[in-house]
């Protein structure tokens, strides 16, 4: 039997949970990816904060790495975290996110890799795997020409109820050069 990654976001006093796609045992129903691999675990740009649109994704770990529950994976930059009659002090500008895993996984691949680039949220920006056995596999599918199938947008409902979205994040404020 899989794990179900169903993790919540913390940020503050804020919690999202959000709806994912449940893994389920071989002699039951299948949730249908629409691609190759059942393996995948798609990543998206994620939503930090109800007034988050968009962010900047800096990978701390590279496609191919294991990452382990409390490990700091990747950070996020930010000027949409809070709304802007709010924005004063160490929220004026731009914050930095660090994104910690609440569970443990493999890095497939990585997309908008680049630090400069804003993303809207929801962008696949990577895909994992939970297992080192399916990390080949996982890998061969994320980079052949099948990526292109893949939605663009994780968050939309729909593609929710047919993809496995990791939502297993927690995220803390970087301040400065500390972590």
């Amino acid at each position: 039997m899989r794990r179900v990654f169903d993790s919540a976001l913390h940020l503050g006093r804020y919690t999202r949970h959000q709806p994912v796609a449940r893994c389920v045992t071989s002699s039951g129903p299948q949730v249908s990816t629409g691609c190759i691999s059942s393996n995948l675990v798609l990543i998206p740009l994620p939503k930090l904060a109800p007034h988050m649109k968009s962010g900047r994704i800096n990978w701390l770990k590279a496609p191919g790495e294991a990452f382990l529950c409390y490990d700091i994976v990747a950070e996020v930059t930010t000027s949409t975290l809070v709304e802007e009659a709010h924005r004063e002090g160490e929220f004026a500008g731009e914050v930095t996110l660090l994104l910690e895993a609440q569970e443990d996984g493999y890095l497939a691949c990585t997309f908008h890799s680049d630090p400069s680039k804003t993303l809207p949220v929801g962008t696949l920006i990577g895909i994992l795997c939970e297992e080192e056995a399916e990390l080949p596999e996982t890998m061969a599918v994320a980079t052949a020409s099948d990526v292109k199938k893949l939605p663009k947008d994780l968050y939309d409902p729909e593609v929710q109820q047919k993809w496995r979205i990791w939502n297993g994040w927690q995220a803390y404020l970087k301040k400065g050069d500390q972590e």
